[in-house]
């Protein structure tokens, strides 16, 4: 089921850019980069319709319990934010090794 929420999660933030786009806060994404994304959430869309019947028929009250969250994408839009550098943590052990 994780990996079904995770496919929900990126069919719904596929959807945000695609209506982001269309009311102009993107506006300078190119036609092969749109098509791009239409195309991944086109998939996404099948994947998951394809994915949720076999959920459904495989266990019924596993299915009915988790539905309302899996029965359509997860949309969340929020503005972007700049991070600011030097606010970020470094875990010692990703440093490069010399």
């Amino acid at each position: 089921l994780d990996g079904f929420f995770g496919l929900r999660v990126l069919e719904g933030q596929l959807r945000v850019l695609i209506l982001e786009h269309q009311t102009s806060r993107y506006k300078n994404l190119s036609s092969d980069v749109l098509d791009h994304i239409m195309k991944l959430k086109q998939t996404a869309e099948s994947i998951s319709a394809l994915a949720l019947k076999y959920v459904e028929n495989d266990d019924a009250k596993y299915y009915k319990e988790f539905s309302t969250i899996i029965a359509s994408p997860w949309m969340t839009q929020y503005p972007p934010h700049k991070l600011k550098p030097s606010l970020r943590w470094e875990i010692p052990q990703y440093k490069l090794k010399e």
